[in-house]
């Protein structure tokens, strides 16, 4: 039997402060930190794939005015520019997007990578 090898590099594009009983009911009502994480699969056949895209910068802009800015006053988001996916990773490299769910920390570079399929599954969209 032959093997295939891949490899997983998971990464983080930023963070948000949320409080915890918004998460977990019954977690006390505490703010703790949430990081955007996405990961680099690269696939021998299928090249580069993305698991989620993290944060952008952009998200500063987009939640800016209402009612966008609401989201900005609930969870306060922290990236940089080098923390973005398209700073860790060329994005004509990228054939495939795979989106876990379409909360800003997972799909707020999805427009950095206009040119890879986007995958994610029928409950999200």
């Amino acid at each position: 039997m032959s093997r295939i090898n891949v490899s997983l590099s998971v990464r983080s594009s930023g963070y948000c402060l949320a409080y915890a009983h918004h998460v977990v009911q019954g977690d006390p009502k505490t703010k703790i930190r949430f990081e955007a994480t996405w990961a680099i699969i690269d696939h021998p056949q299928e090249g580069v794939i993305l698991f989620d895209t993290g944060y952008t910068s952009r998200f500063y802009d987009t939640t800016k005015t209402f009612p966008n800015s609401i989201y900005a006053k609930l969870t306060k988001v922290e990236v940089t520019e080098e923390q973005e996916a398209k700073s860790q990773i060329n994005p004509n490299q990228v054939s495939h997007l795979i989106l876990s769910h379409l909360h800003a920390d997972h799909v707020g570079g999805l427009l950095d990578f206009p040119d890879a399929i986007c995958w994610t599954s029928a409950d999200c969209v």
